[in-house]
Parts: C-alpha cells; sequence; structure tokens
C-alpha cells in the first residue's frame, strides 16, 4: 500500500510541474536562434524575456537585472522616437570561433521608418545553450 500511494504521489508531483505557471529559460542551440529570438522579444516588448537570453541573467542580482531591464527600455523608447521601432530582425550571417563557443550573428533590423540596419549580435555557449554575451 505504501508502494502505491508513493507512486500516485510522484505521479500528482509530474503533473503539477508539468502545469506549471513559471517559464522555463529558452534554450537555443544555434547562434542565430538566440540572436534572432533576443530580437524578436525586444520587438514584441518581452524586456524580461530578453534579459533571461543575456549569458548570467538567470543568476544576476535584482539590483543588476532592473538596471538592465531599464537600459532595454531605454533603448527601444531611443528607437521608436527615432525610426517608429524595430519591426523585424532577419539574420544575415554568423562566424563561429574560440573552438565553437563564441560566435557574432549578423543581422538586418527593419525599422517602422522603412529604413534598415546592420547590426552584430555576439553570443557565447554556455552549458550548451547560446546567450547573448
Amino acid at each position: 500500500m505504501k508502494l502505491r500511494n508513493y507512486i500516485l504521489f510522484v505521479c500528482f508531483a509530474a503533473v503539477l510541474a508539468s502545469c506549471s505557471n513559471e517559464k522555463q529559460a529558452e534554450k537555443h542551440e544555434t547562434p542565430e536562434e538566440v540572436a534572432l529570438a533576443a530580437y524578436n522579444h525586444l520587438i514584441k516588448d518581452e524586456y524580461e524575456d530578453y534579459v533571461k537570453l543575456v549569458h548570467s541573467g538567470d543568476s544576476i542580482t535584482e539590483t543588476y537585472r532592473q538596471g538592465l531591464l531599464a537600459t532595454v527600455k531605454q533603448f527601444m523608447t531611443r528607437q521608436n522616437d527615432e525610426k517608429k521601432g524595430i519591426k523585424s530582425a532577419s539574420v544575415v550571417d554568423e562566424k563561429t570561433v574560440s573552438n565553437d563557443n563564441y560566435a557574432l550573428v549578423m543581422l538586418i533590423l527593419t525599422y517602422g521608418d522603412s529604413t534598415s540596419e546592420e547590426v552584430a549580435v555576439p553570443v557565447v555557449k554556455v552549458n550548451d545553450v547560446w546567450r547573448l554575451r
């Protein structure tokens, strides 16, 4: 009887864990994926999700996280004021160096004023997951 109760408890705990509202950290297997995901979060005003993609973003102090969020919001406000916001991002090129643990992803950002700009996004591989540098 105890074994049956234990098995039921484990199954119940697994169901609860799978229904959790807490969002798990995104895992990106390529440099292009993380760079594109980061800018898509910015475009959608998902600044918390953007910060989670930063190297050590899940282990920084609350003060540093709040400062990073404020900086990201200021950046996007400036983009909205100057160029009517970033409307889309697309990958142009990627160069991986340093034993496949560092990469530079080139993106084309298209703005609301119909202009575009090429930007370099540095990323690092940490525990087999690519993160913004």
